[in-house]
This record gives C-alpha cells, structure tokens and sequence, in this order.
C-alpha cells in the first residue's frame, strides 16, 4: 500500500468519514431485513432437523426393541409358524440391523446438518455484525491481520473447488441411489402383481416370499435415498458456509485495507515467526540426521541377523530393500527440510523489502529488482511442486507394487518387510504432502507480493508536486518506535520539539513577569528574587514540557532511552573511576594485596599502608607515601613480598683471598651468618662458590630472613658483613701466629684451631 493510500490530508479524511457514515447508515437501511428474510428459513430448517432427529430416534428404538425380541425367541421352535410369515428369525434379524444401521447413517447425517444450520447461522451473524460495526479490531489495522485475511480467503477458494466436487459426487450418488430405488420398485410391483395374478397354490408361498424380500430391498433403497438427500444436504451446506466466509472474507479485507498501517512492529512480529520457525527446521534436520545414522546401525545389525539365521536370499534381499526406502525417506526428508529452511531466510529477507515497498523507502531500481527476482522465485516454486507431485506418484506407484507383492505372497517374515516398507513410502508421501502445502502457501504470498510490485511499478506517472507530498506523508507517518503499543512518528516528534519550544519561551516570560513585578512587592532582595524565579522558570519549563507530551500523545516512558543515553555518558565519563572502584572492591575480597604486605610496584619497594575505594597508599623506606590507582595493581605487575609468609631470602657477595681454602672460607661464611640472630637457622644457610680468580676466590652467602620491612633486609646484610670482617681478620691473624717460627705448630693445627 504506498503512503498516499495510507496518509491523506485532514480535509480528505474527514470528508472520507461522512462518507463512511452515509454508506453504513445505507447498509443498515437496507441489509437487516434482508438478513431477516434468510435468517427465518434457517431458523425453518433447523426446527426441521430438530423435528426429523426425533422422528429418527423413536424409529431406532422400535427397531433395537424388535431386534432385542427377535432375538430372545427361538429359531428352531417357530421355524414355519405364521407369527413368522415365510421369513426365518436370522433374516428378519439381518433385514432390521440393516435398517438401523441405516438410520444411523441418516441420524449422523442428521446432526451434521443441525451443526452446519448452526455454523451458517452464525457466518450470517458475522456477516451482519460486520456490515453494521465493521471489524472488531481497532484502527489503524495491522498488516499481519490483512495478511492473514487474505491466506484465509486462498483457503476459502481452495475449499470452494473441494465443497463444487462433493456436491457433483452426492449428486451423482443420490441419482444412482434414487436407480437402485426404482429398480426394486419396479421388481416388488412385478412380484405384487404376479401374487394377484396366481392361481397355483403351490407357487402362493414362494411368491409371498418373493415380494417381502423385494418390499425389504424397496424399503433400504428407499431409506438409502433419504441417506443421500441428508449427504447433499450438508455438502450445500457447507457449500454455502463457505460461500458466506468468503463474503464476509471479502468484505472485511476491503474494510481492513482503507485504514491498514505496515508498521515496524508488524515487520518484527513476522520475522520472529519465521525466525522461529527456521529453529524448528533446524531443530527437526538436526534429529532426521541422527535418526538417518541410526536406521543405517539397524540395517546391518538386521541383515547380519538373517545372515546369521541362514534366511533365504529373498528375504535377505527384501529387508534390504525395505532399509533403503527407509534410508531414502530419511533423505528426502533432509532435502526437504534444508529448502524450507533456505525459504525461510528468503521470505525473512522479502519481507523486509515489502515493508521498505510499502512504507515508501523503496527506489524505482530496488523495486524493478525484486520483481525480477520474485518471477525467478515463482518459477521455482511452480518446478519444485511440479517435482515433488512427480515424487508423490512415483512413491504411489512403489507402494502399489509392495501391496501387490504381499497379497501374492503368504511368508509371514516378506509380509512383515513388506509392511515396514509399505510404511517407509507412505511417510515419504506424508512429508511430500506436507511440503507441497507449504510450497503453495509461500507461492501464494509470493505471488501477492508481486502483484503489489507490479501495481507500483504499473502506476500512472503524477506530478512532482503529488510526489513531494506523498514523500511528505509518508516522512510526517514514518514510525520511529513503537512505545506502550503506541506509534511515534516523525510528524510527533516534530511537534512535541515545537511544543517544548514554545514551553520554554512561556516559561521564560512567565518567570520574567514574576521577578519584575511580583518579587519586588514582596520586599525579597535581588540574591534571592534571582533565585524564586529561576526556580520558577525551571518548574514552569517542566510542568509545560510534561503537558507537552501530553497533547502530542506521546508517554513519557518513550524517552526512555534517553535517560539510558545519558547515563552512558556519564558512564564513560567516569568509566576510570568506576574502574577503579571495582578493583578496589576485588582487591579487598580476593587479598592479592592487603594491608601491612611489602610490594614492589614499579621497582618501588614499600608497606601497604591502606586500600581505598579509588586508590591504594603505599609507604616506602624513606617515609615516602605512594598513591597507586587500584586498577593498575590489578593490570600491571605486581610483586608481593609476604603474600603467602614472611620468609625471604638474601645474598651477600663476599670476594677471599686464595690464602683461605674452600673449606676454611665456606666455614668463616656460615660462622658469620649463623653468628646474627635474625639469621634464620632453617632453611639453612647456603654458600656458594661461584669463580676463581688469580688472587682471589668469589662466594655467596644464601641466607633466610622473617621480613618486616625493607630496611630490615639491608641491616641484616650489614650485619653479615660485618661478622663476616671480622672472622675474616680473626683468621689472618691466627694464621700469622700459627706460620712464626716459635710457634711450633703445623699449618694443619692452625687451621683445625681457626676452623
């Protein structure tokens, strides 16, 4: 529908709404006693039926009351009475449940009439109620209901061509009832005047016997005709129910489609159905599949076991048969399933081009496209109904020889392979079925969306000026959003600006009349007078701009999102300090860090000192206090000297002359960290020797610490070092005494002394 269909100046509108009035107005004039005039023969025909109903069940049970005393009586012990005139009880038997089972043809036959009275009854009454009301649904009508209006009336024509072929079918069943009827009279009356015309008592009882069985037959026939009657009846029946549908149909599509509106939210509604159905499609390929890998799993589990059974070949070859069509259902139905599923993303991408053609936004080019490619879609769909009524045959055709083959075959274990196969095919017809039902609905809605592309390409050329209105209209009604179920278009949003615009400048004069010549009068000062009325502009500008929305019918909820718009920005604004606020909230509940621990940060070495909502302080060694962002102790490397204990280890260099041995240079070493007592004794001390020089010997000297702070570390040091000085010179010292030539003692007992 192109938008100067659906948007027409006011004037037009209101002259389009006297209209509407006068044509309503005319129809109420003119239909109620027509439709008085139909109502009173339904009403007739129904208190027919009801009448004819009860007619019909008093007959039935006379019948079950006959056939119930016929059949407590005894056959042998009445054989050749009069009560039983030439008949035996078995065929009085036979003659009444055929009869009753023949009024119980009529009695359903019956009650459906009676239903369809009602449903006619009751189109009528739709019809009416729609002529007089109009649709039910409020205006402007969706393009889904008109949508769906239209798949209904396709539905109403399809039924129209089924309903013409059964009354063409009772009409003939009927005629050739009303035959069958005629012949038997015929034979009663001949039988009838053959018993009149005897003369030979010996023929009297095979006659008498003759005429009741032709009277019975004329009976049935005759019944069998009512039977027929009641089956036209309901195909007229619905024959006209559907003809009123359609009507009704007809009439509310052309009411719907002069206020119809596509808007977004219709377009959103329909992609999520297809959206949601191309799940389902997947859903259901996704278990094709694994059904498909387990019915191979059977297939050689089955013929491994007639194998191994030692079946005949024929057997072995007919099961295989069987699991092939089964395997070949399987895979038709994947290949089926994979197009709908391409169809579905197809018409999702349609339908979005026919709300782009019926809003407007289309150009000319994008138009003759789609139509272009809506013709190759149509043709495709035609080849693939035309294939799959070809496939539909052919699995006709191949369940008819199975059939045939089990009716000339008495092996119970083919019979059984035979019905597995025969059900293969069947549900290989069932889903083609099912699929070409599809293919027509989507050629249908293809053909519809065409047609609409063809009308707007196939238009007379307007003018300019009707063009740039039309562009206009369709720009004012443009739908931004859908709000509470309620549209806001361009045309609102443009007058709520006016509207706010003209809010504030009343505001703003008002404010200015109440500080000039109001304020003042109230002895308030300028500070203070300054104050009342900007006060006062703030909540006039409010209170108008919520009036505004107001008189433009727009909640106030649809600006919502600007309240969302500015807590963004605000958001990214402050994302650093939220950023921070976080980290500080995962340090405390983590503990990477807590307070009292020695970190290095940056080759910075301290205590924390505390652990903020934004920042953490860090003191150093030299009294410095160092701020660090919480965040960049969560991003960056952090180093934690006491997060899992206080134990550390240290390193002292010490450089010896060669005039100590390893040993006598290992000892002083140890000696000298084991002399300080904060120096710990487990783990045990280490010295390593690390290079050899010429007059020279390098060591380290691995030692454990409980650390307190960084300070404590390098007096411990110190003190090694020290301790290490002195056994130093202690040693030289003892090895001079021990080297004098007065001493008299060996350089083995001065070491062993110094050691």
């Amino acid at each position: 529908m192109r938008p100067s269909a659906r948007f027409r100046p006011v004037g037009w509108l209101f002259a389009r709404l006297i209209a509407d009035a006068i044509r309503v107005a005319a129809i109420l004039a003119t239909a109620s006693p027509a439709f008085a005039e139909q109502a009173q023969p339904v009403a007739d025909a129904q208190s027919s039926a009801r009448t004819g109903l009860d007619e019909l069940l008093a007959k039935r049970k006379e019948l079950a009351a006959q056939i119930a005393a016929l059949g407590k009586r005894d056959p042998g012990a009445t054989a050749g009475t009069d009560s039983l005139d030439v008949s035996t009880i078995e065929d009085e038997l036979e003659f009444l449940e055929t009869l009753d089972g023949v009024y119980g043809e009529q009695q359903s036959r019956l009650e459906q009439r009676q239903e369809l009275l009602f449903e006619k009854q009751r189109a009528n009454d739709d019809l009416e109620a729609l002529r007089k009301f109009g649709p039910t649904k409020a205006k402007p009508y969706s393009f889904l209901l008109l949508e769906e209006l239209r798949d209904d009336l396709a539905a109403e024509d399809d039924h129209e061509e089924v309903n013409g072929a059964d009354l063409k079918t009772a009409a003939q069943m009927k005629e050739a009832t009303q035959a069958q009827y005629d012949k038997a009279e015929r034979e009663r009356r001949r039988i009838q005047q053959a018993l009149n015309d005897n003369k030979h008592k010996e023929r009297q009882a095979g006659l008498t016997t003759d005429l009741k069985l032709a009277q019975r037959e004329s009976q049935i026939a005759k019944e069998l005709i009512a039977v027929r009657q009641l089956e036209a009846d309901v195909r007229t029946l619905r024959h006209d129910i559907g003809t009123l549908r359609k009507t009704l149909l007809t009439e509310k599509i052309e009411l719907v489609g002069r206020d119809v509106r596509f808007g977004k939210q219709d377009l959103q509604d329909r992609l999520k159905e297809l959206t949601a159905a191309e799940t389902d499609l997947n859903a259901r390929l996704k278990e094709v599949r694994g059904q498909r890998r387990q019915t191979e799993q059977q297939e050689a589990a089955a013929v491994k076991q007639l194998r191994e059974r030692k079946s005949a070949q024929v057997t072995i070859d007919w099961a295989a048969q069987s699991w092939h069509a089964a395997r070949d259902s399987q895979q038709i139905e994947m290949s089926l399933l994979n197009e709908e599923i391409s169809d579905t993303r197809r018409f999702r991408y349609y339908w979005e081009c026919r709300f782009a053609a019926e809003t407007g936004t289309a150009t000319p080019a994008e138009v003759a496209e789609w139509r272009e490619t809506l013709n190759g879609l149509v043709s495709e769909l035609r080849d693939r109904q035309r294939s799959l009524q070809q496939l539909v045959e052919t699995t006709r055709l191949e369940q008819g020889k199975v059939s045939q083959r089990m009716r000339d075959n008495e092996d119970a274990e083919l019979k059984k392979w035979g019905d597995f196969q025969c059900e293969r095919w069947q549900e290989v017809r069932e889903t083609c079925e099912t699929h070409l039902v599809r293919l027509k609905v989507n050629e249908r809605w293809a053909r519809r969306f065409l047609g609409e592309l063809d009308a707007r390409l196939d238009s007379p050329q307007v003018s300019w000026l009707q063009v740039a209105a039309e562009h206009f209209t369709a720009a004012w009604y443009y739908e931004v959003v859908m709000v509470n179920d309620r549209p806001i278009t361009v045309g609102k949003i443009v007058t709520l600006v006016c509207c706010l615009f003209f809010s504030v400048a009343c505001a703003r004069l008002l404010s200015r009349l109440l500080g000039r010549h109001v304020l003042p009068r109230l002895g308030l000062n300028e500070g203070a007078s300054h104050a009342v009325r900007s006060m006062a502009f703030y909540s006039l500008a409010v209170l108008f701009g919520v009036l505004s929305f107001q008189v433009v019918h727009i909640p106030l909820s649809a600006f919502t999102f600007l309240g969302g718009a500015v807590a963004i920005a605000v958001g990214f604004g402050s994302q650093d300090i939220a950023n921070n606020f976080m980290s500080g909230i995962i340090l405390l509940a983590e503990q990477p860090i807590r307070v009292g621990d020695i970190i290095m940060v940056d080759s910075v070495q301290g205590t924390v000192d505390h652990i903020g909502p934004r920042s953490t302080r860090i003191k150093t060694d030299a009294n410095h206090e160092l701020v660090v962002p919480n965040s960049k102790l969560l991003s960056d490397k952090v180093t934690n000297l006491t997060l899992s204990d206080c134990l550390v280890q240290t390193t002292v260099v010490v450089t010896l002359p060669l005039k100590m041995t390893v040993k006598e240079a290992k000892g002083v070493l140890l000696a000298a960290a084991l002399s300080q007592p904060s120096v710990l004794r487990s783990p045990y001390p280490i010295v390593l020797l690390k290079q050899f020089g010429s007059t020279s010997m390098d060591f380290e000297l691995h030692f454990w610490l409980q650390l307190h702070n960084e300070m404590h570390v390098a007096l411990a040091q110190s003190d090694v070092r020290e301790a290490i000085n002195e056994l130093c010179q202690e040693h030289d010292t003892q090895a001079a005494i021990a080297n004098a030539p007065a001493s008299g003692l060996s350089p083995l007992s001065s070491r062993a002394n110094a050691a």
